[in-house]
């Protein structure tokens, strides 16, 4: 059982629920199936014709169906002594192992509610389990200063990410379509023996509501570029920034993070880390933004004009 669960955890880790699933079917509930159905009424046939008496006692008179039925279901529905002639103590375990892999996928893993889990500096973190993801959703909403379309330019700035993303040693625009939708290659440092994780982007900036709301998606696109030798490829992420207007020279800031980091790392270092970044980087947003107070003139003005 410690091993079926070890190993469990890795798939689920790196390859998600689904895949889980799919695999326990193949191994478990096939071969068990096929035994059942296929092996066993060979079994019995052969033991009724060649060994007359000798496992057949407690099932004369009774149909090859019935017979099938009750090792199926340990003799539950039949009268007759079933675990004294046949041993079935084994099948306890298979019969735990379907329905412990199934009962998550029946409870569904998006059901689960959001529970705070950090306030920090005026930010407040939120996380929802994923049974299908090695870390739970996260989302962070805090305040910083700032005019609404120079936070959103200096986000949109994805060659100074460095200078204000925790453990960003890289960020690079690969391809542009407009002043709302780029695609960005970025490179995310991680504390040794751990190996640096990469990751392409889709970014598109879109309006929620006038003037007053506005959002920043970051959704992985991870086939986009090739693998680069020594940096683990994140599979799955999306990412966004939610603004909206909350006074003078205010924003109300949301920050979402839902991400599969690839490969087999410790679930206590890698939710520890998400949840810490979070803070972290809009903390560091706001810094940012008054830092650059007169730097993006051009940029906003162009987000002006492209939402207006």
């Amino acid at each position: 059982m410690l091993l079926a669960g070890f190993f469990a955890e890795l798939v689920l880790q790196k390859k998600g629920m689904d895949a889980l699933l799919r695999d326990r079917i193949k191994r478990i509930l096939w071969p068990f199936l096929i035994g059942i159905f296929l092996f066993m009424p060979m079994f019995m046939l052969v033991t009724n014709d060649t060994w007359p008496g000798a496992y057949t006692n407690i099932f004369d008179g009774v149909s090859m169906l019935e017979r099938i039925k009750s090792y199926l279901l340990w003799g539950a529905f039949t009268e007759r002594d079933v675990f004294n002639e046949y041993n079935f103590w084994h099948f306890w375990f298979i019969y735990f192992l379907l329905f412990f892999f199934a009962s998550p996928n029946i409870q569904g893993a998006d059901e689960v509610a959001w529970t705070d889990v950090a306030i920090d500096r005026g930010v407040t973190v939120w996380s929802r389990s994923r049974l299908d993801r090695m870390l739970p959703e996260l989302r962070a909403k805090g305040q910083i200063h700032g005019e609404l379309f120079h936070v959103m330019a200096v986000i949109l700035d994805n060659e100074r990410s460095p200078e204000w993303v925790p453990n960003c040693t890289e960020s690079r625009e690969i391809k542009r379509l407009d002043a709302r939708t780029t695609w960005v290659y970025s490179v995310t440092d991680s504390p040794w023996p751990v190996s640096d994780r990469d990751t392409v982007v889709k970014v598109v900036a879109e309006e929620i509501e006038l003037d007053q709301e506005y959002r920043v998606v970051m959704q992985a696109q991870p086939d986009l570029l090739p693998l680069v030798e020594g940096r683990v490829r994140i599979p799955y992420s999306k990412i966004y920034f939610l603004l909206k207007r909350a006074g003078a020279n205010t924003i109300q800031i949301e920050y979402g993070l839902d991400v599969d980091p690839g490969g087999v790392l410790p679930k206590w270092m890698v939710r520890r880390t998400a949840r810490n970044t979070l803070i972290e980087t809009i903390i560091a947003l706001e810094t940012q933004v008054a830092q650059t107070r007169d730097q993006y003139q051009f940029e906003i003005k162009a987000l002006t004009e492209e939402f207006q």
